[in-house]
């Protein structure tokens, strides 16, 4: 049942604490300025509690969806290390308290939920529309938060963002370059004013490494020794390591050479954070004349190559750091003539060589 203590600050002024203590579950307790209201309260919430009527379900009465955000932030994406998800996640989530801030949770339907997604997908990013994936990646930034309400602040039952269907999305792309692209790209890399663009696309082909994961490289995770890389904060939240082949190695040696004090291994112009090589990469892509081409689709190209040399999914997943191999199965059509081609000699092993080519 319901105490309430009166307290008496150090300046004087007078204020009243309710306890209400509960079966199994810890109590509630709210401080106010006068007695009488401290004693509705408590009448208030002891009426709650013999009604059966869920505890949540007042809270979500008395938060806004500003105020979930809130403590998601303070609580929980602060402890975050700091790269693209947490950017994201602070994006979408300033969007989202646009949208739907002021709502009190309760208010937090599917449907209204839907109307703020409809809202968001009609505005234009510098003219371009909002791709499905895109808006995808939006709605599971808020569903953390609602399942963070749900699981840690018991202010709602239930996270609605689960009972909204996810928009639709294209089969994955698997953009990935020619051998005549390969090498017209390299050539327009090498020769790009960016003496740091060769080395980083040279990274991306040979390892299949992120842009992010390469460009924040610091010398400390280079190991000259073992010609690796170790990559710390990777997409999945596991530490990896990349392999470094001769020429890369080399490309990295001569860099050090001249920047010997520099933390980044491929610096901005301060040396306090990454170099950002959009406008040289476009530039050479252009001189390449490659067309529909993105950074990422080097990841892809690596990921297809070694897919056609005939090395498993499960080795691809390895490589370029998939935790699990749904996203690998993209490149399994690549290894389709390979397999046809083993299976050809695993007959021949077993059956010889005229029973293994005999027609049916």
């Amino acid at each position: 049942m319901a105490s309430i203590e009166k307290r008496v600050a150090h300046n004087g002024a007078i204020s009243y604490r309710v306890k209400i203590r509960r079966k199994g579950a810890p109590p509630l307790t709210k401080t106010f300025r006068l007695k009488s209201q401290a004693q509705a309260w408590a009448l208030a919430q002891e009426d709650n509690i013999q009604s059966g009527i869920p505890l949540s379900a007042i809270s979500a009465q008395k938060h806004t969806l500003n105020d979930a955000i809130a403590k998601y932030k303070g609580n929980v994406l602060v402890h975050k290390k700091p790269g693209q998800f947490r950017t994201d996640t602070l994006n979408h989530l300033n969007v989202w308290s646009k949208y739907l801030g002021a709502y009190m949770l309760s208010n937090i339907t599917p449907s209204a939920i839907i109307d703020a997604r409809n809202k968001l997908a009609a505005e234009k990013n510098r003219g371009i529309d909002k791709s499905p994936a895109t808006i995808n990646r939006y709605m599971a930034s808020l569903s953390v938060v609602l399942s963070y309400t749900v699981r840690e602040l018991e202010w709602l039952e239930n996270n609605p963002v689960l009972r909204v269907s996810k928009l639709p999305e294209p089969k994955g792309r698997t953009r990935y370059l020619s051998p005549e692209e390969k090498e017209r790209l390299l050539t327009a890399v090498k020769e790009s004013a960016n003496p740091f663009l060769y080395p980083i696309v040279l990274i991306a082909l040979t390892t299949g490494a992120r842009k992010m994961e390469i460009l924040g490289l610091r010398w400390a995770d280079i190991d000259f020794v073992s010609n690796c890389a170790f990559v710390k904060d990777t997409k999945n939240g596991e530490a990896r390591t990349l392999h470094l082949v001769p020429v890369v190695v080399s490309e990295l040696k001569n860099i050090r050479q001249r920047n010997i004090s520099g933390t980044f291994v491929f610096p901005g112009r301060t040396n306090t954070q990454p170099i950002d090589i959009k406008s040289s990469w476009e530039t050479a892509l252009k001189k390449a004349c490659i067309p529909d081409f993105r950074f990422h689709d080097l990841r892809h190209t690596f990921a297809s190559y070694t897919a056609m040399s005939g090395y498993s999914m499960g080795a691809i997943a390895h490589l370029i750091g998939h935790k699990t191999m749904q996203m690998t199965k993209r490149y399994s059509h690549f290894s389709d003539a390979h397999d046809k081609e083993t299976t050809n000699q695993i007959a021949k092993i077993i059956l010889g060589d005229t029973d293994a080519n005999k027609p049916e």
